[in-house]
């Protein structure tokens, strides 16, 4: 029942879509409708689920590796969508636990990790949030500060 719920969702977000750019060519309402449709585009709709580790027929392992391709393709699926103009890339905000209340943040990097450490534990569900957001990069600060001065390092060890 929840699937049909989703689809539905999606086919009446891409109705509105539709509606929207139909919109903007034959009745040139950009000043009204344009702002709308860069918000409706621009809408993260973040993954918050709580996963289940076991199944009546599916091996620990196997179910495991389904849990995070099915992180991976959120992931990918997200990173595919059009960044907003003021940002470069889509970094994810991401919260992990047991349950939702006791979700803490969490980086990207540390997903598999710690669903390996539930594992081992032998905990059979967990709460993961994930969320896209827009970022800019940043310059890397130069690893010498311009006071330093690295002319006086012996680099032969006399």
């Amino acid at each position: 029942m929840g699937t049909l719920w989703v689809a539905y969702a999606k086919a009446l977000y891409d109705s509105i879509l539709v509606f929207i750019r139909v919109s903007l060519d034959f009745c040139k309402l950009s000043p009204i409708i344009g702002p709308l449709l860069v918000f409706i585009r621009f809408i993260r709709n973040p993954m918050k689920k709580t996963f289940s580790l076991t199944h009546p027929k599916i091996n620990l392992a196997r179910r495991v590796e389904a849990v995070k391709h099915e992180i991976k393709k959120y992931q990918t699926r997200e990173r595919k969508k059009a960044v907003p103009a003021d940002t470069d890339f889509w970094d994810f905000e991401c919260k992990f636990g047991s349950s939702e209340q006791d979700a803490r943040v969490i980086h990207v990097a540390e997903i598999n990790k710690e669903i390996d450490q539930l594992v081992a534990a032998e905990q059979d569900t967990f709460y993961l949030e994930i969320m896209a957001v827009g970022r800019q990069r940043q310059k890397l600060a130069s690893l010498t500060q311009p006071g330093d001065d690295d002319d006086d390092l012996d680099v032969t060890g006399e």
